[in-house]
């Protein structure tokens, strides 16, 4: 996948999860597992960063994985737990170990380094806006060809 094509997902996605602050939304393990589903379809079983494919590495669709093999992509929220994000569909992503450890390593040096807002949808645009920058530093260090 195109790094420009990661970028308008991850606007399509943020453009909706703000739409629907302040609604009242079904959430639970049901909708939480949804959410990382529509994550695997988006991005054809790849890491949404480096494109890693435990799909194409074991030469099976996600559904016939083993659950050792799934556990090689990991849900990831654009929008963090600590500031109201939640496993939803508009903002789940998959990330391979190697990208969720790095990523979290990246967040907290650049919290470490800036307030965070306090309203809603400015919490929402700067976890993005942070995500964003992320997959594109990643996008341009990594020697995978993340092409589909």
């Amino acid at each position: 996948m195109k790094l420009e094509e990661k970028l308008k997902i991850l606007d399509e996605m943020v453009n909706s999860y703000i739409s629907t602050i302040g609604e009242t939304i079904n959430y639970g393990p049901i909708e939480r597992a949804v959410a990382f589903e529509k994550a695997i379809d988006k991005t054809g079983c790849q890491c949404f960063v480096c494109g890693y494919s435990p799909c194409k590495k074991y030469k099976k669709e996600w559904d016939f994985l083993s659950e050792d093999e799934q556990k090689e992509l990991r849900p990831h929220r654009i929008v963090h737990g600590m500031v109201r994000g939640l496993y939803t569909k508009d903002n789940v992503v998959s990330l391979c170990n190697g990208c969720h450890s790095e990523e979290y390593e990246f967040f907290k040096a650049w919290r470490e380094k800036r307030p965070i807002p306090r309203e809603s949808e400015e919490i929402i645009n700067y976890f993005f806006n942070m995500f964003r920058a992320f997959v594109i530093t990643k996008d341009k260090n990594s020697n995978l060809n993340i092409e589909s």
